[in-house]
């Protein structure tokens, strides 16, 4: 089984990437087709710059740059080791699977400052501001999907990195899967993200986006501990049937990732990625990508049909 999880078809993997690309491509093309030629490219990076730097500068991200830094390197077994009360090689064996623990946390950090940011313009009047200028509707989705994107993803990095460099110091073969790791991680938050646009396109008020949002990740996290309801599903209604439950949880399909890109221990092969192994077979991985590549394409697609149809007051 060990080996199974650690079989990864790259080229597979290079040429779903690549066709999730030309789809994102070819999908903002359709989108703004007939505006091409009036694209503001420096108003899209101006709003792109600016909400990079409003959202790194928040509390809420720096807060959760340092839980994940907290919960990859956990101090605890840091202290531990360091007293010399573990092995010296414990915390480098374990530390992918540290921080794929964390996963159900991920969403945490761009629900809430997704759910609130196109409301908190709406509200305030400043889109209706901004959407006076030269700038489309296509434009301020882009730019601020973009910095909100790049923001969050800079969190993930710098707090998993974080964590990778104390623990394996200047031994830099062992930072491979964590990079893996780290990328499943940046999907796992676009596709969060996406959902955020959509909460805070249909909400009214900014607390109640936020209240959403905070209740879609409880959600999550909650159907992410499915491996006794997959198990329910697989006996009820076949393997099929429990494959359609796991591949529909974004936190627990990214996790998965994990589990058969990055090559990590047996403790992380559940009852999901059983039924998932069981049902793909060799093409675990793949399929388990492309499912987490469609939310990601799926919600911001949506998101950016919702607000371009919206009235900016």
């Amino acid at each position: 089984m060990a080996a199974a999880v650690n079989t990864v078809d790259y080229t597979t993997l290079y040429a779903v990437l690549a066709i999730a690309v030309i789809f994102g491509a070819a999908t903002l093309v359709l989108a703004t087709r007939g505006r091409m030629k009036q694209m503001n490219s420096k108003g899209v990076w101006g709003i792109l710059a600016f909400t990079y730097r409003e959202a790194i500068r928040t509390k809420w991200l720096i807060i959760f740059g340092v839980i994940f830094f907290l919960l990859a390197v956990d101090i605890p077994d840091l202290y531990l080791a360091a007293a010399q009360n573990l092995p010296p090689e414990y915390l480098p064996s374990n530390l992918a699977d540290l921080i794929s623990v964390s996963f159900p946390l991920i969403p945490l950090l761009p629900l809430p400052l997704g759910a609130v940011t196109i409301v908190d313009e709406r509200e305030s009047g400043t889109l209706q501001y901004l959407l006076s200028n030269p700038v489309t509707k296509a434009e301020f989705f882009i730019g601020r999907s973009a910095g909100l994107l790049l923001a969050t993803t800079t969190v993930i990095v710098l707090g998993f990195g974080g964590a990778a460099a104390v623990v394996y110091s200047m031994s830099l073969a062992a930072y491979a899967p964590i990079v893996l790791i780290m990328l499943f991680a940046g999907l796992l938050n676009a596709a969060m993200l996406g959902i955020a646009l959509i909460i805070s396109e249909f909400s009214k008020r900014k607390a109640t986006a936020m209240g959403v949002g905070i209740m879609v990740w409880f959600l999550l996290a909650v159907v992410s501990s499915l491996d006794q309801l997959v198990i329910t599903v697989s006996l009820k209604l076949g393997a099929i049937a429990a494959l359609g439950v796991v591949l529909f949880d974004p936190v627990e399909s990214s996790r998965l990732l994990t589990v058969f890109g990055a090559g990590l221990g047996a403790s992380q092969f559940t009852n999901s990625a059983l039924v998932v192994q069981f049902v793909l077979k060799n093409s675990a991985f793949d399929g388990v990508l492309a499912s987490v590549l469609t939310w990601i394409g799926v919600t911001f697609f949506i998101g950016f049909l919702i607000f371009r149809h919206q009235d900016a007051a």
